[in-house]
């Protein structure tokens, strides 16, 4: 069972639906720091609408 819902869904099931169809990188995508198990990556949403395609996600660390 999905918990995503569209529009209606959580911020929690976005980001949950995200790790499971595009993964969990140790790679931030804007300053390139990889490896440090340390380091928290995040997926952020970048158009602020939350599609499900992998161009409106980028993967970064919390500095960035």
């Amino acid at each position: 069972m999905s918990a995503f819902k569209g529009k209606n869904a959580s911020l929690t099931a976005k980001h949950q639906w995200m790790y499971r169809h595009f993964g969990n990188s140790m790679k931030c995508e804007e300053c390139l720091k990889t490896g440090d198990k340390s380091l928290n990556m995040h997926w952020a949403n970048v158009s602020g609408k939350y599609h499900r395609i992998r161009s409106d996600w980028r993967r970064l660390c919390i500095s960035c």
